[in-house]
């Protein structure tokens, strides 16, 4: 038997062969890069990201890292940090598939 397609995750990480493109599944070691990226976008963050209003240090973005990326493992919400795959240190952004729909089976597609 086949397992539908809103049953699985994506991978953990996806190497985008046509160009420098990496996606990793969100993870607590990514901490201090994505404090760094969130600073740079801020200003446009507040505008539409609720965690854009949360401190943004170290501490309180490793609690909401941890948060994801169980909500990831679970299969309950599927955030995946951007890198380029040359500085994979630095995360450039975040995608992710959000179970925020009417439908049961919907998700919602999040970029940052």
């Amino acid at each position: 038997m086949s397992t539908a397609i809103h049953q699985q995750r994506p991978p953990s990480r996806i190497l985008d062969p046509e160009g420098p493109l990496l996606l990793c599944a969100p993870a607590v070691q990514h901490t201090p890069s994505l404090v760094r990226a969130i600073h740079a976008s801020l200003p446009a963050l507040r505008g539409y990201m609720p965690f854009a209003h949360l401190t943004q240090d170290e501490d309180t973005q490793y609690t909401r890292l941890a948060q994801v990326s169980a909500d990831y493992w679970r299969g309950d919400d599927y955030h995946m940090h951007l890198f380029d795959p040359r500085a994979p240190d630095e995360v450039l952004g975040c995608v992710g598939l959000h179970r925020r729909t009417l439908h049961r089976h919907g998700l919602e597609v999040g970029y940052w």
